[in-house]
């Protein structure tokens, strides 16, 4: 029973440490998970062809970061993330859909 248990998990970290980092990006971020959604994108921006897509991402997840810090009152943080997308024309244009400016 043991040894099936063992196989089992070692089966999972082999099937899961082989997806795509990408499609582990997108169900970091899904999961508002925001740092962990960000460290997938970078590997995607180092190792794909989806390099704008990933930028894109980051944006989006440093966007929400920055927002999760505001609400919180964290000002310093909110200002890193937020200065980080603005300061990226390429990913500012991929984040700032997230706003509602109506």
């Amino acid at each position: 029973m043991c040894a099936r248990r063992l196989l089992t998990g070692v089966l999972l970290l082999l099937v899961t440490g082989c997806a795509d980092p990408y499609e582990q990006g997108m169900q970091a971020y899904e999961q508002g998970i925001w740092e962990e959604a960000i460290a997938h994108f970078e590997k995607v921006r180092k190792l794909s062809d989806r390099h704008s897509e990933a930028l894109t991402m980051i944006s989006k997840a440093r966007f929400q970061l920055g927002k999760a810090a505001y609400d919180r009152s964290d000002w310093q943080e909110a200002l890193v993330q937020l200065e980080w997308v603005g300061r990226r024309d390429e990913d500012y244009y991929g984040a700032r859909e997230l706003i509602d400016v109506s």
